[in-house]
């Protein structure tokens, strides 16, 4: 018996030992990743990370989300996520050699990734960060090098990043120096490629990647959102999308700096050197998106819109991008097919100082249209483009209303004025403004107004259904033209004092009328630049009556009172009209008086608007 138990607890002791060296399968957990621990002990905690972060992901199982911390350094070698979610961060400040053999460990507290560098360096054999199936997935805060693409044997896809299916986010990535080509093959997203994927790009560096279609980021399929980034200097090599190449069920494209990228580079011809928006079951929005400096050899030197896309295209400046064939230097929209043309509406745009040196076939620097697309225009300005800022040929269709442009366009509120640019040699596309106008280069660098000696006749002239309410007082009540107008940013109107108005039958007196007679008042007023200003409202009259009776006043909603009284407390308003009072009287003289003041409830002053009209009845 004795013998028996002492062979079962050898047993158990062995079978501790096999659990106790076997890799941990964790469900759902935290985990720490330092190059610096060479002490041979890596169990994923702070004090004894994993030395490379695809061992910290291959304990990543089961069911729920992890987190991944990287310290600083360079890890060498691909990084693949497959039917896992795993946060995935870099930028910690990790710990010494001597930190680990001490037993102190790493310091994984506050994620720098400015200042704790962290750089996933790929081997050059696949995409450097593949995420599959990845649910929500994060990859942030690393510089992502040395890719060539995931493959599936005829196309290599995200040199730096290859996400398929899932709804992952990449984040404060600086993405570059991968490339997609490979002799005999399609490349594309030089940077980052998503398939079938809702992912979330956001914050991110992505610059200085070739591939042949979508030298920085090419899109296909899902719910994608593309947010925040610098696309800069990135190259296809083939025809469509130097900076980004997208097709998708729904595209949000905003906020992004699209700066100096090039297609067509091998082949000679191509569209999109900023961006390449297409297909027809695409829906686009691109909104408060900066491209400059990008370059197509045939057209859409700044963005290409193509294949029936349904595109919104909103407070975009577009400005300093280059075509050489065709034109469209700004703006290139094209349909395929069989008549299937692209819809795109277009408001609130800058489209500036794009080129065609050698004129173009066309010419439509600014926005060129073909191949039964339509686009609608409206509170845009089109200048410096050579002076040929539209053209649409006999299939196509542009209408463009309450817009500046330096080639005269027949339609409503549309203007060919100088909209006099505060710098557009510095790139600065702010209306010049005798009462304020941001500038992005004061208050030391981070922004402040000024005053100009000029304004810019595209102030108060957009829409007047547009709205307005986010540009600052004084704002006219109406949208500002251009890149800028309904923004923080938006140049200031000319200041205007409240214009109060009171009339007697229409007129504003004196009037005569007869005691048979009906006398209507009616006030309005026009708030000027104190619109949303709270004041007092006074509406009263002084009549031929001895007192209590000499003074009447109209109290919102009761009607008329006797005495002075205030009509109501409320914010300033554009009123065209409102009737206060309709009935004959008896006879006498009588003035009428509408006032606005500071709302304190006393009708003392100083005014912000007076008026009064005089009334004899015989």
């Amino acid at each position: 018996m004795i013998k028996y138990e002492k062979c079962y607890v050898l047993w158990l002791l062995s079978l501790l030992g096999i659990f106790l060296f076997m890799p941990a399968l964790v469900n759902a957990g935290e985990f720490f990743v330092d190059k610096n621990n060479t002490t041979g002990t890596e169990d994923g905690t702070s004090k004894h990370p994993y030395n490379t972060i695809q061992e910290a992901i291959a304990v990543a199982t089961g069911g729920g989300e992890h987190t991944v911390r990287v310290a600083q350094g360079d890890y060498t070698g691909n990084v693949g996520i497959d039917t896992l979610t795993v946060h995935l961060l870099g930028g910690f400040q990790g710990g010494t050699p001597a930190d680990y053999a001490g037993g102190a460990g790493g310091v994984f507290d506050a994620q720098d990734p400015v200042a704790h560098v962290t750089r996933i360096q790929g081997d050059g054999t696949d995409a450097v960060v593949k995420l599959q199936e990845s649910g929500t997935s994060t990859l942030d805060g690393f510089v992502v090098t040395g890719g060539t693409g995931f493959t599936d044997s005829y196309r290599y896809m995200g040199g730096g990043v290859y996400v398929a299916e899932g709804s992952p986010t990449l984040s404060r990535n600086i993405i570059e120096g991968n490339d997609t080509e490979h002799v005999g093959f399609i490349g594309r997203g030089g940077g980052i490629a998503a398939e079938f994927s809702n992912v979330h790009i956001i914050g991110n560096t992505v610059r200085n990647n070739i591939s042949d279609l979508g030298g920085g980021i090419s899109v296909n399929g899902g719910d994608v959102v593309i947010e925040g980034n610098t696309v800069q200097d990135n190259t296809a090599t083939e025809d469509h999308g130097g900076g980004l190449y997208v097709s998708g069920n729904s595209l949000t494209v905003t906020n992004n700096r699209v700066l100096d990228n090039e297609v067509g580079q091998i082949a000679g011809y191509g569209w999109g050197g900023g961006i390449a928006v297409i297909g027809e079951d695409t829906t686009a929005t691109l909104s408060y998106n900066h491209f400059s400096g990008n370059f197509a050899p045939t057209a859409g030197g700044g963005v290409f819109l193509d294949d029936g896309a349904t595109v919104v295209v909103s407070h975009e400046l577009i400005h300093h991008n280059e075509t050489q064939a065709r034109g469209g230097a700004g703006v290139y929209v094209d349909g395929f097919g069989d008549e299937i043309g692209t819809t795109v509406t277009m408001s609130h745009c800058t489209i500036a100082d794009n080129l065609c040196p050698e004129g173009g076939q066309f010419g439509g620097n600014g926005l060129l249209v073909e191949y039964y697309s339509v686009v609608t225009v409206q509170d845009s300005i089109f200048w410096g483009n050579g002076g040929d800022d539209f053209y649409a040929n006999e299939t196509s269709q542009i209408t463009a209303t309450y817009t500046d442009s330096e080639e005269t366009v027949v339609g409503t509120g549309n203007l060919s004025s100088n909209p006099l640019f505060a710098n557009p040699a510095n790139n600065d596309y702010h209306l010049q403004s005798t009462t304020g106008r941001w500038d992005p280069a004061g208050g030391g660098g981070t922004g402040g107004w000024v005053l100009d000696q000029n304004q810019s006749p595209c102030i108060d002239k957009g829409n007047p259904q547009s709205a307005f309410a986010n540009e600052p007082a004084p704002n006219g009540n109406r949208i500002n033209m251009g890149r800028y107008g309904n923004t923080e940013e938006a140049s200031k109107s000319l200041t205007s004092d409240p214009v109060a108005n009171i009339r007697a039958n229409g007129s504003d007196g004196p009037v005569t009328v007869s005691s048979l007679d009906q006398v209507s008042i009616n006030i309005s007023l026009d708030p000027g630049d104190k619109a949303g200003q709270n004041a007092d409202w006074w509406i009263a009259v002084s009549t031929p009556f001895a007192p209590p009776g000499d003074w009447y006043t109209y109290v919102y909603p009761a009607g008329w009172q006797q005495g002075i009284n205030l009509c109501v407390q409320a914010p300033l308003v554009n009123l065209p009209s409102f009737e206060v009072f309709n009935m004959a009287l008896p006879v006498g003289t009588y003035t009428f008086f509408f006032a606005l003041d500071e709302s304190d409830g006393m009708p003392a002053g100083p005014w912000l608007g007076l008026d009064s009209v005089e009334v004899t009845v015989q």
